[in-house]
């Protein structure tokens, strides 16, 4: 697994306690070709048979923080643990000085950090947020209050939204095996302006159908306002959001997603949220041209799992980085198995 800034980047090594590592790299200028200088933290960090997985990564003015899901080796998901990192010691090529938040009350699995959405950052501190991957109606939002140097705490509260929960399997054209559209954890998130902007995927009323859920949480009044995109007889999943605009006060965004039902192949689009929360006409990215059946189990099977659009800086007109999965007629290893391509 992977996650990038514009300087930096973190990878995760091994699936097992014995192995597993948060491997961190730092660019020694702001040319990423001219050199990194890289370390590696523990993923078993208090040697209780555990790795890392599923990391997210955040930055602040002063500070790096990566996010991952500990799982043991024997019983599974352990907790969701935060890593909170100096930043100019990284750059410097320095030893690291760094913590790890653990034991956080009331959450589940999966916290997303919430860097800045435009140009620059914030801080000292992050937001960070947090919910069921299951059914429920309320997500966590997380603080962590300072820098390292200032004696840091970690707030949390329970903010209370619509209900939600999972929906059922997509379809594809051309097979019987259908798509794992997953749970409702958060995947993507951005902070602008006072508001966390964030997104999952959830059941489309009880269409049993998978919808985009799009959130707007204002953190100073800890308002919470949901916008759904859906579409006839098709499964919307793995949504990634960004900002899609040049003003922080405009609260535009551009939002990734992957696409598929039974007369098309599995395919990435992107659909624009306005600022007063209205849908655009979503627009094809790349179109599916075969259908997934990669390491199907049960007649089911994986089809990306995720998504990936990030903010274009330095520039007069709102533009987007994005990625994403579509069925493909590459072959995996020596099998016939379509696999799909990013």
């Amino acid at each position: 697994s992977q996650v990038s800034i514009n300087a930096g980047t973190s990878f995760l090594k091994g699936f097992t306690s014995e192995k597993s590592k948060v491997l961190i790299a730092f660019s020694k200028t702001n040319n990423p070709v001219e050199g990194w200088y890289t370390y590696s933290l523990s993923g078993n960090p208090f040697n209780n048979a555990c790795w890392l997985d599923f990391p997210k990564l955040g930055i602040s003015n002063n500070e790096v923080f990566i996010t991952g899901n500990l799982f043991n080796d024997f019983t599974g998901f352990n907790e969701a643990v935060i890593y909170q990192i100096t930043k100019n010691d990284g750059f410097a090529g320095l030893p690291l000085e760094w913590i790890i938040w653990s034991d956080i009350p009331d959450i589940i699995s999966t916290i997303i950090p919430a860097s800045y959405g435009q140009d620059g950052n914030y801080g000292p501190g992050l937001f960070f947020v947090c919910q069921s991957p299951g059914s429920g109606n309320a997500v966590n939002l997380i603080e962590i209050t300072n820098d390292l140097s200032n004696n840091p705490q970690l707030l949390e509260k329970e903010i209370f939204k619509g209900e939600y929960g999972p929906s059922g399997f997509a379809q594809q054209l051309g097979t019987d095996v259908e798509l794992i559209t997953g749970d409702c954890r958060i995947l993507n998130d951005f902070y602008l302006n006072g508001i966390i902007h964030y997104v999952f995927q959830s059941e489309f009323g009880s269409s049993n159908l998978t919808a985009v859920n799009y959130n707007r949480l204002n953190v100073a009044t800890l308002s919470n306002t949901s916008y759904l995109f859906s579409k006839p007889n098709t499964d919307c999943a793995f949504p990634s959001v960004a900002s899609y605009a040049i003003e922080p006060t405009d609260k535009t965004v551009a939002i990734c997603y992957l696409n598929s039902n039974a007369t098309i192949y599995p395919e990435t689009r992107v659909v624009v949220c306005n600022d007063a929360g209205a849908w655009s006409n979503d627009v094809v990215v790349k179109r599916g041209n075969n259908f997934v059946d990669a390491f199907a189990f049960e007649g089911f099977v994986r089809w990306g799992d995720y998504s990936g659009i990030t903010y274009k800086k330095n520039l007069t007109t709102p533009e987007v980085w994005l990625s994403g999965c579509y069925g493909s007629t590459q072959t995996l290893f020596s099998t016939n198995y379509k696999c799909f391509e990013t």
